[in-house]
C-alpha cells in the first residue's frame, strides 16, 4: 500500500518546515518504524472502515517535543470500499 498526501494545510507546512503536498509518505517518514506505524494506521481505518484518533509526538527532527492529536476518517468514493482517508491534526 503506497499513500500520498493529496493536500497539506498551511499549518502542518509550518510545522514541516516544507510543503509535503503530493509526496510518498516514504518521502516523508524519516525513520522505517514511523513509516511502518503510519501504514498500521492507515491499513487498520481501511479494513474496519471506522475513524481512529491517534495522539503523537512530530516526527520532525527537533520538533518531537510537539504533541499531535490527529483524526483519520475514512471515505469512499462507492459507500464501501475506503479509498480515501480525511486525517485532521
Amino acid at each position: 500500500m503506497r499513500c500520498r498526501f493529496r493536500l497539506v494545510g498551511t499549518n502542518i507546512v509550518r510545522n514541516f518546515g516544507r510543503d509535503v503536498t503530493g509526496c510518498l509518505f516514504e518521502e516523508v517518514f524519516l525513520s522505517p518504524d514511523k513509516l511502518k506505524a503510519e501504514r498500521a494506521q492507515i491499513a487498520r481505518v481501511v479494513q474496519t472502515r471506522e475513524r481512529s484518533v491517534v495522539r503523537d509526538c512530530l516526527n520532525i527532527p527537533g520538533r518531537q517535543f510537539i504533541t499531535v492529536t490527529r483524526t483519520l476518517l475514512p471515505l469512499a468514493g462507492n459507500g464501501c470500499d475506503v479509498d480515501m482517508i480525511l486525517s485532521y491534526s
